[in-house]
């Protein structure tokens, strides 16, 4: 979050450095090259981030619903956080491709 902000005060040039943050995380994802976390490694890395954040002081409804997600299934719950990750990027990217 800080970079842009360093880069504008550095040299000018906060919003093309971010065009160019833009452009690149599209080109990446042009690719379609991403794939789901298969280990229960990365499935733990999830669950003890959104506990870590838990203990924060997030509280939603569907912070909770993630949260119970893992606790019940972290398979199931790790699939489908995976591609709500995925659509958020294509959503995000769309006017780039």
């Amino acid at each position: 979050e800080m970079v842009p902000e360093i880069v504008e005060s550095l040299y000018g040039l906060g919003e093309k450095f971010m065009e160019s943050i833009r452009f690149t995380a599209s080109r990446i994802n042009g690719r379609n090259s991403s794939v789901f976390w298969e280990t229960e490694r990365n499935f733990g890395y999830i669950a003890s981030f959104l506990r870590r954040k838990k203990e924060e002081g997030l509280d939603s409804k569907e912070f909770n619903k993630w949260l119970d997600a893992f606790e019940v299934n972290p398979k199931e719950a790790a699939l489908d956080f995976w591609y709500e990750i995925h659509k958020g990027v294509q959503e995000s990217l769309r006017e780039f491709n």
